[in-house]
């Protein structure tokens, strides 16, 4: 009988105390959840510094588009101060462990060139908030010039070179197949 009382007692404590620890849980992840959400919110209303490490190209202007959207971006204003066109530039973001950022490249295909920025022109370039890196620049950080010369972090140089180069094999490996590139 006293085992039976025992059981009745403990079976509703029991379930009173998961109740709670659920409900702790519950609590502590949905408060991250909402901390998450207001620095979500607090980086789509902040633009990041944004630098140039090429001397001929300058940052115009900078804004956020899309704010409050999936889709929300820095649009940078990049001016190209320079009497050679610009055939790829280098848009990034990065740190000791991460690394984002966008290209524009008018060298993919050297059969058909393309040109970026026209000489003393300007492009707006896009990046997704969700490329960045909080808290860590923009940088324009490379740049190839119609003459062949480049300018800029020798990171992005390279990075530039090897998708080009990917870009290229891509292509002959598609000629061999009689197929077009995609």
């Amino acid at each position: 009988m006293h085992s039976r009382i025992k059981k009745l007692i403990f079976l509703p404590i029991s379930c009173a105390a998961l109740f709670a620890a659920g409900s702790i849980v519950g609590i502590v992840i949905n408060g991250h959840s909402a901390s998450m959400a207001r620095q979500e919110a607090k980086r789509a209303l902040t633009l990041p510094k944004i630098v140039s490490k090429v001397g001929k190209l300058e940052v115009v202007s900078a804004m956020i588009v899309r704010a409050g959207t999936p889709d929300a971006a820095v649009a940078v204003e990049i001016r190209n101060n320079s009497d050679l066109a610009v055939m790829a530039v280098d848009l990034s973001t990065r740190d000791e462990v991460n690394s984002g950022g966008i290209t524009r490249e008018g060298l993919d295909d050297p059969d058909k060139p393309g040109i970026v920025i026209e000489p003393h022109g300007s492009i707006t370039m896009e990046i997704g908030l969700s490329e960045m890196i909080p808290d860590v620049p923009l940088v324009i950080s490379g740049v190839t010039f119609a003459d062949g010369t480049e300018d800029g972090e020798e990171w992005a140089l390279e990075l530039m070179r090897k998708n080009r180069a990917r870009a290229k094999a891509k292509r002959e490996n598609a000629k061999k197949k009689g197929n077009a590139p995609q």
